[in-house]
């Protein structure tokens, strides 16, 4: 018979308990610049008409929220071309696209849910 493995000791390491090694006092926090309009990007050329104004109206959604970033474009690109695709005919939209739909928005902090994770504020 084996012998039971030794017990282990808890060693504590100093430092910042989790739950507060990310909280910066309002004050102290830094200021980022506005976003100005000309760094907001231009959708695609591959999206039809009716993309691009899903994506416009997304792009001045998460503008006035303050976190656009041009990292988006793609995500939201995807988005509104399925939410064009499901508005022309839902019903030949098949259950895959109606979910990557939701991934998507919640990816970008469009649900009710995701919005409480995203930093709104200039450029966060």
């Amino acid at each position: 018979m084996k012998d039971p493995k030794p017990r282990t000791k808890l060693v504590h390491l100093p430092g910042t308990p989790r739950n507060m090694r990310f909280t910066v006092p309002v004050d102290e926090a830094e200021e980022s610049p506005p976003i100005k309009p000309a760094e907001i990007a231009e959708p695609p050329v591959w999206l039809g008409a009716d993309a691009r104004a899903i994506f416009a109206d997304r792009v001045s959604e998460i503008t006035e929220a303050g976190y656009w970033h041009a990292r988006f474009v793609d995500s939201l690109a995807l988005y509104a071309s399925l939410m064009a695709e499901y508005q022309r005919d839902s019903a030949k939209c098949s259950a895959a696209k109606v979910t990557q739909m939701r991934l998507l928005l919640s990816e970008l902090g469009l649900t009710p849910q995701s919005s409480r994770g995203v930093m709104h504020g200039p450029n966060r």
